[in-house]
């Protein structure tokens, strides 16, 4: 049964349908959230945004402010001045080419649909803040679409390594923008692609004498051009530059290990793959691809011991490329025909992501329907003339909700991030939240526990 399913081309289709179905459901679910609304309005103006322009102001001043991501935000800003609904298909979509291109680049035959199953199944079992990542609409354009074009930016690196055959030159001029845009977009996705590409021109000229390489060049200067654009904002160097202080880049170091560590059964199956590649003499230009798009992994993870704090949601460049580069060696392997063993780990695999899928549905729905019960208060409130507004907060368990981690109101003051630019976008003149938990701790006596640090950052109080 499993052998039909996996070359099925209608398998494949129908599994694709799947999956972009899921994660529209997904993404329906998820309503702004926090800097959402601050993003609504112009950090020019202070008003909502209404033309090209304004969002073009818009994003000059978020990069004198802010920080120096001007690209991604100005995604984030346009998505957030259009319904919902344009963003929750558009990201599907997103979503799904992170999904499809890795799957194409790495199957061998006309179709895999293990191969399929296993990255979208990888990508949700050890991507973290995976809802921040994939469903918020600020973190999405950060992160999620930055993804999207370091995989436009490689890929003519990959298939020039492993066929020779050099691109158009119209198709190298076309590919500049994209060079730009992703050196950019976010610092580990543009460190970690950057890197990969400057590999694979080296290991041409270096293994295989092939000048033709320096083609590309060019691009890796533009990927240069684009990155020094968003480090030398002016609020890049204070907002998220380190100080450099040994304290400092030891956490963040920390924190890079940590991710490595998390990601051990990728690594342990990645060398695996390595062992069987080496024992059926694969090709040595896939092997080597899948060793670049991994060194570059961890570029774009270590890079990060540089930056002022490590968020886990940045480790989406290591993550990302990891899985990348297991597809790449497990399409590579000829002899990919699973054991006893193999189908048993396979189907733990599959189980374990319905049980992620089901837990975090549920988890979805319910910040849905307590959002949505807000909004209702909300408009109550209006009616009737009131202004002054308290709401319960939605609760978030699982890494699959992108409420896990970001705060939805401050339960304290009304000027305080993010009630101030909550209420003005939804015509209140202030809110402040009540946190379930907040409440609990304080009848059971606990009240030393809200002064716990991780408890806020988590967005549980």
């Amino acid at each position: 049964m499993l052998g039909k399913y996996r070359y099925s081309k209608k398998g494949e289709y129908i599994t694709l349908a799947v999956m972009a179905g899921i994660m529209l459901v997904f993404n329906i679910l998820t309503k702004r959230l926090a800097d959402d609304y601050e993003y609504f309005f112009s950090f020019a103006t202070g008003e909502p945004i209404t033309s090209l322009g304004e969002l073009i102001d818009s994003i000059v001043m978020h990069g004198r402010y802010l920080n120096g991501r001007y690209f991604s935000h100005f995604f984030a800003q346009l998505f957030l001045s259009l319904p919902d609904i344009f963003f929750d298909i558009v990201n599907s979509a997103v979503f799904m080419l992170t999904v499809y291109i890795p799957y194409r680049v790495a199957r061998r035959g006309a179709c895999d649909n293990f191969l399929l199953v296993g990255i979208f199944s990888a990508i949700w079992l050890f991507e973290w803040d995976f809802g921040q990542i994939n469903l918020w609409c600020d973190g999405a354009c950060n992160y999620l679409f930055a993804l999207l074009f370091g995989l436009l930016f490689i890929l003519p690196y990959i298939r020039f390594f492993n066929t020779g055959r050099a691109p158009h030159p119209l198709a190298v001029l076309l590919h500049l923008p994209v060079s730009v845009l992703l050196g950019g977009w976010l610092e580990p996705v543009s460190v970690g692609f950057i890197a990969s590409a400057v590999f694979f021109v080296l290991a041409d000229l270096i293994f295989f004498k092939n000048r033709r390489a320096l083609i590309f060049v060019p691009s890796i200067l533009c990927g240069l051009f684009g990155f020094a654009i968003m480090a030398f904002a002016p609020a890049q160097l204070t907002n998220k530059l380190s100080d450099f202080s040994f304290i400092n880049m030891l956490a963040t170091l920390g924190v890079a290990l940590l991710i490595v560590a998390s990601s051990f059964p990728l690594i342990i199956l990645y060398l695996k793959l390595l062992r069987r590649a080496k024992d059926e003499r694969a090709d040595s230009r896939t092997v080597l691809s899948s060793v670049i798009i991994a060194l570059g992994a961890l570029a774009g993870n270590f890079v990060m011991v540089f930056a002022k704090y490590y968020a886990l949601r940045c480790s989406v460049a290591y993550v990302f490329m990891l899985i990348f580069a297991v597809a790449m060696l497990f399409g590579g392997v000829e002899n990919t025909e699973f054991g006893t063993p193999s189908r048993k780990i396979y189907k733990l695999f599959a189980v374990a992501t319905a049980l992620a899928l089901v837990i975090g549905l549920a988890d979805n729905v319910a910040t849905f329907v307590r959002i949505t019960e807000n909004e209702e208060i909300i408009a109550e409130a209006r009616e009737s003339g009131e202004s002054d507004v308290t709401l319960r907060s939605p609760v978030a368990f699982t890494k699959y909700n992108a409420k896990l981690g970001i705060k939805y109101l401050d339960s304290e003051s009304p000027e305080i991030w993010p009630n101030r630019s909550f209420a003005r976008y939804h015509g209140i003149d202030s809110v402040v939240g009540v946190s379930p938990i907040r409440e609990l701790l304080v009848e059971w006596g606990l009240e030393d526990l809200l002064e716990l640090e991780f408890l806020r950052e988590l967005g549980f109080i």
